[in-house]
């Protein structure tokens, strides 16, 4: 008879009540309830909730509610394979801390089925991973995030479709979602943490109206980077109305960045007073109408972004959206934005309330021109600075390169007022010696624009005009220190097609020039500058006008009158200096400088382009004071309404016959 000491006896069981807490552990790893998991294996979505004691007794609802009644802090995994989970109400996340998430292995459906949203979340530090949520129904998106929710997660999901059999996505399965996701949680967010993480998704194909993509109406909401700033890309396309809308008044401190927003309706919105918004490093790209639009925002900024193929306009601004920064300090890739092919505008500005937006560093037209025109000023927008503000030969750490427009530059229209284009290389390449036409004119000022300030801009090149004035309600704009048609500094010809600087139809009190603020324009292959159509009253002064292919100076027109040029060299032109024509009358000028113009220096009867005979004031000199320097006398012509004022030149005879 076997007999056991008490020690073993005693050893026996603790080793039995070893085995027995082993088996006991390892039921529990199979059930999947370990603390702070669950497994699910059912793809059902029972209206009541099951045991998730085993993986197979476990469903995703039932999974989140015990997370729940736990206090939260759970993840939920699922078995090996594929699940396809049709929603029969919307998964609701009320609890902090629950991870979702489909791992190596394993491919999750969750489908919402027209039943709500799939999931609705206003837990905190929420996050789902993996997974493929679509099918919401109307009015509501695939994912909503609400309450005071903040540290949300939502990471390398595919929202509003699934994969087709040809390995590309099935992009009918969201027609009724209002958008992929959906955040408005409000309250404070603690230190270092976001409303929310997006990152890593493809966001795509939501439907319903208005179809967004992502819909942000509050604030710190990080779109395309982790937790630890590491950027992922999203992929944001084919969305029925905006990729991105950032809308309404706490709409705030929200990052866009390192994403590809394509083929929406409109790539990404500003709007609703939203403000202080930042979209950096994205590829905004051929959404069938806007790619950027800022409407009623201010404080944000829009950098180095591609921006590019859009049926309309490249970044729009109205709607008194103001303040806004479209651009960075520095002329490079990393703090502009690359701007092209877009088949309207690059750049659009508009309305009386919509004023003091910023146009810095941006590549406009580089990678391929903008059906219209590079940048647009229009219906009375005000206030608004392209490039930069500069003293006299500062360098442009702004400087927009605005080339291959379809139309011009730059358009100031429609009563657009106090607005600065400064520094700017228009039609001009980045080296500064070389062009890329713009198809019209470098910068034109048409239809009421007044009061605007174009300074330091190298323009040439371009199909038309380097500038254009035109109108009788144009007036009272100032050009200075502009390089039209030649660089100077480089001494490189840059010509425009025609002249350098046309004003015309009636636009008056324009000032072209100043003391220590003269432009320079050359090798333009009509005039330098051309004064036609009733223009009057406008001054040209202190300026260098040279090498130009016709005329120095043309006045052309009957009614071309009142027009003053002071202290202005005209020099090496290929026709006369300074020519009036077709009925210009009572021009002025004085103080100036003509030599080497192949024919006259002033032409008071220039017929055509091969009529330089001169026309000079008949004299008749009654006294002559030579310590003094004044002569006296009588000129022709005079009457009781005119005078002719004479000023004498030291002159060499030239190819005419006559001094200049």
């Amino acid at each position: 008879m076997l007999r056991l000491s008490s020690f073993t006896f005693r050893l026996l069981a603790v080793i039995s009540a070893a085995l027995f807490c082993l088996v006991l552990l390892v039921n529990l790893v199979l059930a999947g309830s370990l603390a702070g998991v669950f497994t699910v294996g059912r793809d059902d979505d029972p209206p009541s909730i099951v045991s998730c004691d085993m993986p197979a007794d476990c469903t995703l609802r039932s999974a989140l509610w015990k997370a729940r009644d736990q206090g939260g802090d759970y993840t939920i995994l699922f078995t090996a394979g594929i699940h396809t989970i049709t929603l029969a109400s919307p998964l609701e996340i009320t609890a902090n801390a629950i991870t979702v998430t489909a791992e190596a292995g394993q491919t999750v459906f969750i489908n919402a089925n027209n039943n709500g949203p799939a999931f609705h979340i206003s837990g905190s530090n929420v996050r789902l991973n993996n997974l493929y949520i679509y099918g919401s129904v109307t009015g509501t998106s695939n994912i909503s995030i609400t309450g005071s929710a903040q540290g949300v997660v939502l990471s390398n999901n595919h929202i509003g479709v699934y994969p087709s059999d040809s390995g590309g996505v099935t992009c009918n399965v969201s027609p009724n979602s209002s958008s992929g996701v959906f955040i408005d949680s409000s309250g404070v967010v603690s230190p270092g943490n976001a409303r929310a993480w997006i990152y890593g998704n493809h966001i795509s194909c939501n439907k319903g109206t208005p179809g967004h993509g992502i819909d942000i109406l509050t604030d710190k909401v990080i779109v395309g980077a982790d937790t630890a700033g590491t950027p992922h890309v999203n992929y944001v396309e084919a969305n029925r109305q905006h990729g991105i809308r950032i809308e309404g008044p706490t709409a705030s401190e929200n990052v866009i960045r390192n994403s590809v927003i394509t083929d929406n309706h409109n790539g990404l919105v500003i709007t609703g007073t939203a403000h202080h918004n930042r979209v950096l490093t994205n590829t905004v790209g051929d959404n069938t109408n806007l790619g950027v639009w800022l409407n009623d925002a201010y404080f944000n900024e829009i950098q180095a972004n591609d921006i590019y193929g859009h049926n309309n306009t490249g970044v729009q601004v109205d709607g008194g959206a103001h303040q806004n920064a479209i651009g960075s300090s520095t002329v490079s890739s990393a703090g502009g934005n690359r701007i092209h092919n877009n088949a309207r505008e690059g750049i659009y500005i508009s309305d009386a309330n919509t004023y003091s937006n910023t146009v810095r560093a941006n590549w406009v037209g580089v990678d391929g021109g903008n059906g219209r025109n590079g940048v647009v000023l229009e219906n009375g927008t005000h206030g608004n600075l392209i490039g930069d503000y500069l003293t006299p030969g500062e360098a442009a750490a702004g400087r927009n390169i605005i080339i291959q427009s379809g139309h011009n530059g730059v358009i100031v229209i429609h009563g657009a007022h106090d607005n600065h284009v400064g520094g700017n290389y228009i039609g001009v390449t980045i080296s500064g010696t070389n062009v890329l036409s713009n198809a019209a004119s470098g910068i034109s000022l048409l239809l009421g624009a007044h009061d605007n300030t174009i300074d330091q801009n190298l323009i040439g090149g371009n199909g038309l005009y380097g500038v254009v004035i035109d109108g009788a309600t144009t007036s009272t704009n100032t050009l200075t220190l502009n390089q039209i048609g030649y660089h100077s500094a480089a001494g490189i010809s840059l010509p425009n097609r025609l002249d350098g600087l046309m004003l015309r139809n009636g636009t008056f009190g324009n000032r072209i020039g100043g003391i220590g603020r003269k432009n320079f324009i050359g090798s333009n292959l009509a005039n330098g500058i051309c004064l036609t159509n009733s223009a009057q009253h406008n001054s040209i002064l202190a300026n260098d006008i040279t090498a130009n292919f016709k005329y120095g100076v043309l006045f052309d027109g009957a009614t071309t009158t009142a027009n003053v040029i002071s202290r202005t060299a005209v020099y090496l032109n290929g026709l006369d200096g300074i020519a009036e024509r077709n009925g210009a009358v009572y021009n002025i000028w004085t103080e100036i400088s003509t030599y080497g113009n192949v024919w006259l220096g002033i032409n008071t009867q220039a017929v055509d382009e091969s009529t330089h005979i001169p026309h000079p004031p008949t004299l008749s000199i009654t006294s002559t004071q030579r310590s003094t320097g004044l002569i006296s006398g009588w000129a022709s012509p005079t009457s009781s309404t005119l005078s002719t004022k004479v000023e004498l030149y030291r002159v060499a005879r030239d190819a005419s016959g006559y001094g200049e």
